[in-house]
């Protein structure tokens, strides 16, 4: 740009290619999309999450949104926690080391494993099958709540707002938020983004500075409404992340 060019230099640990053979050898497998890497990152680079301890993790009861694939539940699982519901409509493609040895009937959408527990449909219409399952586990208080899902930023708030009665005191909450206006609703299964409007040879370059410093101003605006719930709250974008995409940190007070 204008000339110049700019250069960053990240981890070893961090490259998408060599951490698949790290967590081969590890023997988890190969995670199952690259959203994995994203909360990899996130981990590594949040002061708030590292201030945490492993006995805290090992110990933790995890929701994640929008977990199909099931990228951030592997991730989850392989940090420790104790028990991870993932919520999505889709199906889990986690490494044969962890995948489902097969349904279990819980209201008819649910599949379970030890440590794993598959709530089929999206929080706003299972919210119901989550607390029977949590009930079921004698699980009391959900203390690392993830979220991802493809939505709007606001639906994304309300997912977590919906499950803040659940929540543990002090619990994270780690989420993604998408620049949809932005091209996050365009993006591409391979991470690329259409550009233009398909009326002419205008690549929207323009648009896009102007979207996205109206995306900044949005996430701003919606960090300033989580504040309220947060004792400590910290905002990235991601290397591994889209352009359009900014990930939040939270404690709960």
């Amino acid at each position: 740009m204008n000339g110049r060019y700019y250069a960053s230099i990240l981890p070893n640990h961090h490259i998408p290619a060599a951490g698949d053979a790290r967590e081969i050898r590890k023997g988890y497998g190969a995670p199952p999309s690259r959203s994995y890497f994203k909360l990899r990152e996130a981990f590594a680079r949040s002061r708030l999450l590292m201030d945490h301890s492993d006995d805290f993790y090992h110990q933790a009861i995890a929701v994640d949104l929008g977990a199909s694939p099931g990228g951030w539940t592997q991730f989850l699982l392989e940090k420790g926690c104790r028990h991870v519901y993932a919520v999505d409509p889709g199906t889990l493609k986690l490494p044969k080391s962890l995948q489902m040895s097969g349904d279990s009937e819980l209201l008819g959408k649910s599949g379970n494993l030890s440590r794993v527990s598959h709530i089929r449909g999206k929080i706003s219409r299972c919210l119901g099958g989550l607390k029977v399952a949590m009930k079921r586990d004698n699980v009391a208080t959900i203390d690392i709540l993830t979220c991802d899902i493809n939505a709007h930023p606001i639906q994304a708030i309300q997912s977590l707002l919906l499950l803040h009665p659940m929540l543990s005191s002090k619990a994270v909450i780690i989420a993604t938020l998408k620049d949809f206006a932005g091209g996050g609703a365009e993006q591409r299964p391979g991470g690329g983004r259409k550009r233009g409007n398909g009326d002419g040879d205008d690549d929207g370059s323009n648009k896009d500075n102007v979207t996205s410093a109206g995306f900044e101003t949005e996430v701003r605006m919606w960090l300033a409404r989580l504040r309220r719930l947060a004792h400590r709250i910290e905002m990235f974008h991601l290397l591994t992340a889209t352009t359009w995409e900014r990930t939040v940190v939270m404690e709960l007070r």
